[in-house]
């Protein structure tokens, strides 16, 4: 219920903001609800949503992105990789190395075969558009950077944060004629 009011908000501005075609909104529900499932089949409790237009002036020339932020208080991605004993056997673990393997590898908690292929798709639906998808869990941060971003993609030995933050940033299409 909450995906789909924010998801009809949401559309409304692609459209508007970032000259979208309304039937390619598709995708964005998608990986909104993606996202916040993420919440509840990982977190084990509640979480936060917010979609928000900005104006880049700086970054992109005065183009308009939108900003998907989801965020959680639960059990954050090194423990849900753990409670599936789905940790890549290696020397070396922490909580970079647990969201490199999630965000950027595809690993998932679960051992079936098609489970776990949320971020991947929220991934594909990031690059499709040159957005920026950033997530943040435990100590670490990962971060998948357009062209148009001078981010870093791995910050290390950040404050704890029990949870996720995943941010996802579509700035506006271009016309092939501007």
């Amino acid at each position: 219920e909450v995906v789909g009011r924010i998801q009809q908000k949401s559309s409304a501005i692609l459209v508007k903001e970032l000259n979208i075609d309304a039937k390619a909104t598709m995708g964005f529900a998608m990986t909104l609800s993606e996202a916040c499932q993420n919440i509840v089949e990982h977190a084990g409790r509640g979480g936060w949503v917010m979609v928000q237009a900005y104006n880049y002036r700086r970054r992109l020339g005065g183009r308009f992105v939108v900003v998907i932020a989801v965020c959680d208080a639960g059990v954050g991605f090194r423990s849900s990789l753990e409670s599936g004993q789905r940790r890549p056997l290696s020397d070396r673990w922490d909580d970079a190395v647990a969201l490199e393997a999630a965000v950027v590898n595809g690993v998932s908690r679960y051992g079936d075969a098609g489970r776990g292929q949320g971020l991947k798709g929220i991934r594909g639906y990031v690059h499709r558009w040159e957005g920026k998808l950033s997530v943040r869990s435990g100590t670490a941060r990962i971060a998948l950077i357009p062209n148009w971003d001078d981010d870093v993609p791995r910050r290390e030995n950040l404050a704890y944060f029990p949870g996720a933050q995943l941010q996802i940033t579509i700035p506006e299409k271009v016309s092939a004629a501007a």
